[in-house]
This record gives structure tokens, sequence and C-alpha cells, in this order.
């Protein structure tokens, strides 16, 4: 395993890079360089400093290219090691959405099969045809609407 001879402890090293306190596989092959910028790691086997956070760095050690540039001194071993810690959290990941979709199913399930029991006991239930706006405005009856207008057409013919 390639580690930087100068890491004293999980949290510091001597030449002043910082680690995070973490057990992912990632930190074995990246320190923070400068601690006033935490967003940035220093890979210890090229030194090559980037942003990106330590599944940028695990990318690097593997040669996953696309979001960076592979580890010119990064070993099979350590390549291996990286790529399976990160194809194990995407298959996780992957599990936990399933888990999820399948918990959604269930509790929908429960919903419709509690609803039916509901709609059985109580029979179906009616619309509610009267809403708040119906309290507040007036039924129009058209019947009195046109003889309110033949009054007022007679009215106004009558006077001269």
């Amino acid at each position: 395993m390639a580690c930087n001879a100068s890491t004293t402890s999980i949290g510091s090293t001597t030449t002043g890079a910082h680690k995070r306190n973490s057990n992912d596989v990632g930190w074995e092959y990246g320190v923070i360089p400068d601690k006033s910028n935490m967003d940035r790691l220093k890979c210890t086997l090229c030194g090559k400093v980037f942003g990106g956070g330590i599944f940028r760095m695990k990318q690097h050690i593997a040669h996953m290219t696309g979001n960076v540039s592979s580890c010119p001194k990064s070993k099979k071993y350590d390549q291996l090691k990286c790529l399976n810690n990160i194809n194990r959290g995407k298959l996780k990941k992957k599990a936990k959405k399933v888990h999820i979709k399948d918990l959604r199913v269930e509790v929908r399930q429960e919903l419709d099969d509690s609803m039916d029991e509901l709609e059985n006991s109580l029979g179906s239930m009616a619309p509610n045809v009267i809403g708040p706006m119906d309290n507040f405005a007036n039924i129009i009856n058209h019947e009195e609407i046109v003889k309110a207008e033949r009054e007022k057409m007679l009215i106004l013919t009558i006077l001269p």
C-alpha cells in the first residue's frame, strides 16, 4: 500500500498537511495541504492538488477519467482498492433506492386497502357540491332575471 511516510496520525502530518477524521479508503492517498482551504486535496503519491472531495481523489487513484486526470504513480493494487470502494458505494446507493421504493409501494397499498375498508363500511362518499364559494355567491334564477329585464324594458317604453 502506498502511503505518505510523513503521516503521524489520522488528524495531521508532520509536513503541515491534514486529513479528515474518516475511515474512507481515499484518505490513504490524499491530504488537505492548506487548512484555510479545506476543499482542496493533494495526492500523496504524485503531489497533484485539486478540488472535488475524496470521491474525486478515489477517481484519480483508480484511473477513472472524466472528472480528474489519472495518477501516474498509483499501483494496480491502489487502483483496484479505490475502484472497489467506488463501486461498493454505488451498489449501496442503488439498494437503498430500491428499498425506499418498495416501502413506498407497501405504504400506498396499505393506504388503498384502508380506503377500500372505509368505503365499504360507510358506503361510497358523495362529492361535496356546496363549497366555500357557494356560501358567498347568490343562486342565479334565470326566470327572475328575464322577468326583471322585461319590466325595465316596459318602463323604458312607457316613459317619454
